[in-house]
């Protein structure tokens, strides 16, 4: 082999380290085959550009390595005794990588190509429109190179050339080439003739990887040496960790909380109040203190006749139809918790009086605890840090749930939509429900968030963590947190300082109405497409609202 490293050798099953440029050295001709048993290229939108702000951010940041992840693959023989590699696992990274190149070109232009460069590196077996539309890209014909281009790969080729524009000649040249040799993949073979039944049984019903805000939740609860409070802080980020679904839903499944117990939490059947007892995390934890503690004592010795008695249900049995609901059975967060735990140390560190994190990324996720929040000296014991930590968590991800968009499926489209919140009586008045239901709570508010949203990179949203911080501090109604956020918009992303979206940030956190010269004639310039996208964005919400306050 070249200079790539063997990370694992056992018998003929070997996983190599490889660089695109290592590729190439190593195996110039070798196609990688999608098999006709592997579905089509799927990938959406939000996938696609979270892979590329991966990529750029660590070009950006100049990193030495990245890891794109493991690709599994099968060397097979084609009728001509060809050998190629034929795709296993890992082809939706793989082809997006492709098409990424495909796009950039510049020192990725050898990777795209084998057979004397006419033929595309990545293959379809059987899939004519998938393999001419891959043709087509090479020959520089865009998404447009068939009359109906793959749905997803011609939406994956959209996403990457706008992301794309707003890089100069310069910058693509560098990203290429930090592609080329910095971007590494993990290759797995496995030998001809392996039995593919037995390998997709092993591939789907192996074990998941432990994720990182896992681990970070065990260190967490290390620190905790009263067995009833890990048990009540571990419910609490349990609560928490399911993006996909509300909040007090996570709070009823995982600490055993009825839907009438979080009704009483949440209190009134209106939210025309903004302070919710079920908002404060003291409430919860001193409402599951009380609970666990009537469960102790309800788990002595029961006699027959007792266990058996039909009207006195065991207290401590859990009901799993008695649980917290709402009306929405589909519902896809705008960031997943990895990311919303970063917004949260932001937010700590801030209150602590504390360093800043120099980005949010999500791959650092343990390294930034490591040496922002496990190693600080605020003067305040570790188990002080990490319950303050998960209070605070419970209570910006109640905010989140509460005011922020979520991918929402109505009237059979996904939109994006904050949905209103408050209490159901069930029948004869017995039971209570948190509920989420439309209409929109607030259409401006929403909106705006929106074009942030479709405006910003995926991958950090450095908005949210002030405006997080202003509800939070600030137990206003929509309206004002509508009015915030228009100011927070216009003054952070309107002006042209140099300054990095994350210390600016900061400064609003601090000052909340922190003042930054808005640039007025921005538009009056003569750029063309050399406009960033956030600009045309902005322009759809001002038509908007203009239009709203006329009617």
């Amino acid at each position: 082999m070249i200079q790539a490293q063997q990370i694992y050798n056992k018998g003929q099953i070997k996983s190599i380290d490889y660089s695109i440029s290592e590729i190439l050295k190593d195996s110039p001709d070798r196609r990688f085959v999608v098999p006709i048993y592997q579905r089509l290229y799927v990938w959406g939108t939000d996938q696609v550009k979270t892979l590329l702000s991966d990529i750029t951010n660590a070009y950006k940041r100049n990193e030495d390595v990245f890891y794109l992840g493991n690709t599994l693959v099968m060397e097979q023989k084609d009728n001509n005794e060809k050998i190629h590699y034929e795709l296993i696992d890992g082809q939706q990274r793989f082809t997006t990588l492709w098409m990424f190149g495909s796009v950039l070109r510049g020192n990725l232009q050898n990777f795209l190509t084998v057979e004397n460069k006419s033929q595309p590196r990545i293959h379809f077996d059987i899939r004519d429109e998938a393999n001419i539309y891959l043709t087509g890209l090479l020959e520089g014909q865009s998404r447009r190179s068939t009359d109906k281009p793959p749905a997803a790969m011609a939406e994956a080729i959209a996403t990457v050339e706008a992301f794309l524009t707003e890089y100069s000649e310069n910058d693509r040249a560098g990203l290429s080439k930090f592609i080329a040799d910095k971007v590494r993949l993990v290759i797995t073979r496995v030998p001809q003739k392996t039995d593919l039944n037995k390998l997709f049984e092993v591939i789907n019903n192996r074990g998941m990887q432990l994720q990182h805000h896992e681990i970070l939740k065990a260190r967490m609860l290390e620190k905790l040496s009263n067995e009833q409070d890990r048990q009540v802080y571990a419910g609490l980020w349990n609560a928490c960790a399911d993006m996909n679904s509300f909040v007090e839903k996570g709070l009823a499944a995982n600490l055993f909380l009825s839907a009438n117990e979080v009704a009483a939490l949440f209190g009134t059947n209106t939210n025309d109040h903004e302070n919710e007892a079920l908002s404060n995390s003291e409430n919860i934890i001193n409402i599951l203190k009380d609970k666990r503690q009537n469960n102790v004592e309800s788990d002595q010795k029961w006699s027959l006749d007792r266990i058996l008695r039909p009207d006195e249900p065991i207290k401590n049995q859990k009901n799993t139809k008695d649980t917290a609901d709402n009306t929405t059975d589909s519902i896809r967060s705008i960031i997943g918790f990895p990311l919303l735990l970063q917004h949260v140390l932001r937010i700590w560190l801030q209150k602590e009086k504390l360093d800043d994190l120099p980005n949010i990324q999500d791959q650092k996720l343990l390294q930034y605890f490591d040496d922002f929040f496990f190693s600080v000296h605020n003067g305040k014991k570790s188990d002080e840090n990490v319950k303050s930590f998960i209070k605070l968590l419970w209570e910006i991800r109640y905010l989140f749930d509460k005011q922020i968009i979520k991918w929402i499926n109505h009237d059979n489209e996904e939109l994006h939509l904050i949905q209103k919140l408050g209490i159901s009586e069930g029948e004869n008045n017995k039971k209570r429900l948190v509920r989420h239901w439309e209409p929109d709570a607030h259409r401006g508010f929403s909106l705006l968030q929106s074009m942030l949203y479709h405006s910003q990179e995926i991958t950090t949203h450095y908005w949210l963590t002030p405006l997080l911080c202003y509800m939070h501090t600030h137990q206003g109604d929509v309206e004002d947190y509508y009015e915030y956020l228009r100011y927070l918009e216009a003054h952070l992303l309107c002006s042209d300082t140099a300054e990095s979206l994350i210390k600016r940030t900061r400064k609003f956190m601090e000052n909340h109405w922190h003042s930054i010269d808005i640039q007025h004639d921005v538009l009056d310039q003569h750029k063309g497409t050399g406009f960033s996208h956030y600009w045309f964005y902005k322009m759809d919400f001002v038509l908007w609202y203009l239009w709203n306050n006329q009617c």
